[in-house]
């Protein structure tokens, strides 16, 4: 099975001190590592940033983490993906979702 993960899904299973950190360990135990996880390198950016604004520099380590699971498929966002998702964002632009969460449909 794979599942299309978003920033606060990583972000909470890395940082222990996020308010959702046991949901995301406990989804992880209710999967037994089965299932691949999608991302693509915007979210993996996102993730990143969010670790180091909220951690500092201990958890910003976990990108490594991150790139070393061989659960985590991190998808390129090329041209054409970064295309599709402009027209989203343009025709739904009045909806609260960013560019980088409409590259994931």
């Amino acid at each position: 099975m794979e599942f299309f993960v978003d920033t606060s899904f990583l972000v909470a299973l890395h940082n222990k001190r996020d308010k959702n950190h046991a949901k995301a360990r406990n989804f992880i135990s209710e999967i037994n590592g089965r299932s691949l996880f999608v991302i693509s390198d915007y979210i993996f950016d996102e993730v990143l940033t969010v670790l180091l604004v909220r951690g500092g520099k201990l958890l910003s380590t976990q990108g490594e983490r991150i790139l070393e699971d061989e659960r985590i498929h991190i998808v390129q966002i090329d041209e054409a993906v970064f295309q599709k998702a402009w027209q989203t964002y343009r025709t739904f632009k009045d909806k609260e979702r960013t560019g980088n969460k409409k590259s994931s449909f």
